[in-house]
């Protein structure tokens, strides 16, 4: 005959049912408590593999176009040389009546080449994009055309009228070399007076492998695998799918077809590519743009970043043993208090019930009432160390949150509060960090501030690197240090001169800054500006009404000590559109992560130029929110507008 399982419990004595009934209560508490932190933990912990990924991409991204902005500073200094070395190659081309045929290329590379420290290499490629004559017989008949970056620029600069310069690249060893290997060359191009034919020099140089030597994607690519444990190795590809090794670049004899593949697609699409090659692995494919317009040959390359989850496992089984033994040994602390607990009458344990009834429902200012004996004594400091400290853990937090919210108060409080109105001139500006604090900002110096200047007026907008607190506090050092040169010198170029030296050297960091200063002279109709590696400001003429930019005059501030800038001056008239703005309004990202683009915002310029500042300031903030749709935005979106009345 089967007994009720109740009618068990009615014949247990008075001890044996309280030890049962609290222990059940430890039980439940303890295994809520436990999951929820374990449940906590593994979050925290594969949201912080998962922001050490990003963190990692964005300092491969950094370092590789750092690495790119060096090469082209080697890269571009014999273009004047070279550029003034064509006279002599086109006047060999006249003095054969147009025919490439009866030049002597082998007398002109002679000639030509005592100027030049290296080899210089002469060839003539004619309306089709082949190589019909050249010092080098190995190209003789190669066709250039195929190579998606010259098929498009060799007809435009055969029929143009100006000397274009390529970067050093790889060249190819002979006709039928597939896969870019050959020597380092400095390529130069300048078409015949007839238009017929394009020519060209090849320079290469024993001091071209020493420049990488020190400028090296490779090595670029080494110091970054200390900065995630998780990251197992990175490869840098060029767009010949090359890869960057210590002495240069290697290209497998036998290529893996299905890395081909992918590399193929990368660069079709020109955007990252994820492959998971097996359960633990992860390998990212970062397309990092490099593509010039100013260059004929595309120095785009492709990082391919391996992840493994194998230490991310290991932290993740440490914290399911931990936190099961964390739950064993409160269980079987539970079940030593209930059975002493057990010893005394109902009317302590029921008031026990009742206070962890309260602190489970969330009251943790709730403790357990004092207890006479030692084991409800050890009980009651137990849980009320465990609530203090969860209480402690939430007000850190929230201390944490309110450092952030000073913070960016502080923050804001750096930016002008309200531009003062300046007679002629209709002027708005936001910024909207994408975390709580940010790194853009933008200033407006009165005339009254400038030195010598009463009526002309300086505008600010800059970008500093990073994100978050580290970028806020580098902010406000640029801003400061901007604001105060700009208050001494009366020119631009010694204000952004002078601020670069003060902030690479007080800069005990990698963060720098790209800013853009100009001087609005009202009097004179005039802008005067320098562009310090800031996202070129668009300017709507109203003599034309297209939309121009301001290119950079110089490098960004904190980079180099001694850097040399230029300033420009442009006329202004009445009507005129001055639109600064930094990189998060362009490349904010909708959920297909397409960018809003300078095309997308010189169309809304150009719709909108009739509106005020205040008018086309909303007009775009409208319209990168309509086109993200609420997604998360990586960087900070910030506008300054200036429109002459």
């Amino acid at each position: 005959m089967d007994i009720p399982f109740s009618l068990h419990l009615e014949r247990l004595s008075l001890r044996h049912y309280l030890i049962l009934i609290f222990v059940s209560i430890i039980a439940v508490i303890i295994g809520f408590l436990i999951a929820s932190a374990y449940s906590e933990a593994t979050r925290d912990t594969i949201a912080q593999d998962e922001y050490l990924k990003q963190y990692t991409e964005l300092n491969v991204r950094e370092s590789v176009g750092l690495v790119n902005q060096g090469l082209t500073l080697f890269d571009n200094t014999l273009n004047d040389k070279m550029a003034a070395a064509f006279q002599g190659y086109l006047a060999g081309y006249a003095k054969t009546g147009g025919d490439p045929e009866k030049m002597d290329l082998e007398q002109l590379k002679e000639d030509l080449g005592r100027n030049f420290e290296g080899e210089l290499d002469l060839y003539v490629i004619n309306e089709t994009g082949v190589i019909i004559c050249s010092t080098v017989p190995e190209v003789m008949g190669l066709d250039l055309s195929v190579y998606p970056d010259y098929h498009d620029m060799l007809p435009k600069l055969r029929a143009g009228n100006s000397f274009a310069a390529d970067r050093v690249v790889r060249s190819k060893t002979d006709a039928n070399d597939t896969t870019v290997t050959g020597k380092l060359r400095k390529f130069a191009f300048m078409p015949t007076t007839d238009h017929r034919y394009l020519l060209e020099m090849g320079l290469s140089s024993s001091s071209f492998e020493t420049e990488r030597a020190d400028l090296s994607y490779f090595e670029a690519a080494g110091k970054l695998t200390s900065i995630n444990p998780n990251l197992r190795s990175i490869r840098v590809y060029d767009v010949h799918k090359n890869v960057f090794t210590k002495g240069g670049i290697y290209r497998a004899p036998t290529p893996d077809p299905e890395l081909e593949e992918i590399l193929d697609s990368v660069l079709v699409t020109r955007s990252d590519f994820v492959a998971v090659p097996d359960p633990h692995t992860t390998v990212k494919y970062l397309f990092i743009n490099q593509s010039d317009m100013q260059s004929v040959s595309d120095m785009s390359v492709i990082a391919e970043l391996t992840y493994t989850d194998t230490i991310l496992n290991a932290k993740l089984n440490s914290l399911l043993v931990f936190h099961l033994s964390l739950g064993l040994f409160a269980v079987l602390l539970g079940i030593l208090s209930a059975y002493g607990a057990s010893l005394l009458i109902a009317k302590p344990i029921n008031e026990i019930v009742e206070d962890v009834d309260i602190i489970s429902r969330g009251n943790l200012d709730h403790t357990i009432r004092s207890m006479k004996n030692d084991e409800f004594t050890r009980l009651e400091r137990s849980i009320n160390l465990m609530i203090r400290r969860i209480r402690e853990e939430s007000e850190e937090l929230e201390r944490k949150n309110t450092e952030l919210k000073v913070a960016a108060e502080i923050q804001q409080s750096f930016l002008p509060g309200m531009i003062e109105p300046v007679p002629g001139f209709d002027i708005a500006a936001l910024s909207a960090p994408a975390k709580m604090v940010g790194g853009d900002f933008y200033d407006i110096i009165p005339g009254a501030e400038m030195p010598g200047r009463a009526g002309p007026f300086g505008i600010v907008i800059a970008d500093v690197s990073g994100k978050g607190l580290p970028a806020a506090i580098f902010m406000a050092l640029s801003k400061v240090v901007i604001h105060v040169n700009a208050t001494w010198h009366p020119r631009p170029v010694d204000v952004m001169t002078d601020a670069n030296a003060t902030i690479t050297a007080e800069s005990k960091t990698s963060m720098f800054v790209t800013a853009f200063y100009g001087i609005i002279d009202p009097g004179a109709h005039l802008f005067t500006y320098v562009n310090a590696g800031h996202n070129p400001p668009m300017i709507v003429q109203v003599e034309g009404g297209a939309v121009h930019e301001l290119e950079p005059t110089g490098i960004a501030l904190g980079i180099l000590e001694n850097t040399r800038y230029h300033e420009q001056t442009i006329p202004l008239r009445s009507g005129d559109i001055i639109i600064l703005y930094t990189d998060g309004v362009t490349e904010a990202t909708n959920a297909a992560e397409e960018l809003f683009s300078e095309e997308r915002l010189r169309n809304i310029i150009l719709k909108n130029r009739s509106l005020s500042a205040t008018g086309l300031t909303k007009e775009i903030l409208d319209a990168i929110n309509q086109f993200s749709r609420g997604q998360p935005q990586s960087d900070d979106i910030t506008l300054f507008i200036v429109k002459v009345l």
